[in-house]
């Protein structure tokens, strides 16, 4: 069924209405420098931000056994992530939707050299509509979207009408494995959303 014009229009206004909170929020997370096995912080920040936000936490460690026995699971190595994985689950207040995974990953790769940045690596300089910070776009700009779209919801009085779950990974970069631990953790939806830019 198509959304109502009216209704779009609306949800549009919410968004632009707290876009610079959420650009402010992305620049936050670009902060952290969340290299491989570094997350843990950032992972902190994140969970502080969706309990704030009325969400069931949930923050747990990779199972080794268990990843190790899926045949998607990736070796663990000596510099794998030991950084929790956190999920945030909005429940609405009568289930009668279809449910969602909104999943964004905080790892980042490296800064590499520093005389090949423009600025600083983890200092989120923005310069007309571009944001530059090792992470910003890969993903942290997709980490805020998460939490952001449902703040839209929240500010016209709406919420998702089935589950969401809101997760926050690690070891995306190198391995995967975050995403495969939700999953193991036993978090299901009838779809998914990664808002990698």
């Amino acid at each position: 069924m198509p959304l109502d014009p009216a209704l779009r229009e609306k949800i549009l206004a919410a968004v632009e209405a707290g876009f610079d909170e959420q650009v402010a929020y992305t620049q936050e997370l670009v902060r952290f420098a969340s290299t491989r096995g570094q997350e843990h912080t950032v992972q902190d920040f994140i969970f502080r931000a969706m309990k704030q936000r009325g969400f069931t936490m949930d923050r747990f460690a990779m199972d080794r056994e268990l990843i190790a026995a899926h045949p998607g699971g990736a070796h663990f190595s000596d510099t794998h992530s030991e950084a929790p994985i956190v999920v945030g689950i909005h429940r609405p207040r009568e289930e009668k939707g279809r449910s969602l995974i909104l999943q964004a990953h905080v790892d980042v790769v490296p800064a590499g050299p520093a005389d090949q940045w423009k600025h600083a690596p983890f200092d989120p300089v923005i310069e007309g509509d571009w944001m530059y910070g090792r992470g910003s776009a890969d993903m942290k700009a997709g980490a805020a979207a998460n939490l952001f779209c449902l703040d839209a919801l929240r500010r016209i009085g709406m919420q998702p009408a089935a589950t969401v779950y809101v997760e926050s990974v690690v070891e995306e970069e190198s391995t995967g494995n975050g995403a495969l631990m939700t999953h193991l953790r036993g978090y299901r939806a009838e779809a998914a959303l990664i808002p990698e830019p």
